[in-house]
């Protein structure tokens, strides 16, 4: 981390890097880090100012006067060419965080109602009932085996968004 002249935090990809494979993993203990110790700094690696107190984040989100676009920046790097984008740069390239707003307005219209009061109500039942079903089984809770008893019973597509939010399963090729 350095200071410019101007007071302008900059962080580089020793903070914050979004490639690193442990990061993809487990991304908390870096925003921790960035919560405390960066809540706003310019990233010199991405060319991208990071602002992660989510109040001061969607204060900035909502700003006419900013942009989440790269592309928008006074001085962004040139666009790589599709065939060299890694996963991030496709994800970005579609995020709800850095489409142009028209475009961001529209997802999140279509996406709103999957993440309804309704639904999410709906979501936390079928998962109670799997788990409580998977306890049911439990022949001796006083000699629990989590793995056995637990982990190896959970049936991943139990969990799947189609399953919980109740859309139909396209069967075949």
């Amino acid at each position: 981390m350095s200071e410019t002249l101007t007071g302008r935090v900059e962080i580089g990809f020793d903070v914050y890097n979004p490639f690193d494979p442990e990061f993809v993993k487990n991304p908390f203990p870096v925003f921790d880090r960035m919560l405390s110790d960066y809540p706003v700094a310019f990233h010199t690696g991405i060319n991208s100012w990071l602002v992660t107190p989510h109040d001061l984040a969607s204060e900035v989100l909502k700003s006419p006067k900013l942009s989440s676009r790269l592309a928008d920046s006074g001085n962004p790097p040139p666009v790589k060419p599709e065939a060299e984008w890694n996963l991030y740069d496709q994800m970005m390239n579609t995020s709800l965080l850095t489409v142009e707003r028209p475009e961001h307005l529209r997802l999140r219209r279509l996406t709103a109602p999957a993440f309804s009061r309704r639904v999410m109500d709906q979501i936390e039942a079928r998962i109670k009932d799997s788990i409580t079903a998977i306890f049911d089984e439990i022949p001796d809770p006083r000699a629990l085996d989590a793995a056995t008893d637990i982990a190896a019973k959970v049936n991943p597509t139990h969990f799947n968004a189609r399953r919980m939010t109740s859309l139909p399963v396209r069967t075949g090729a």
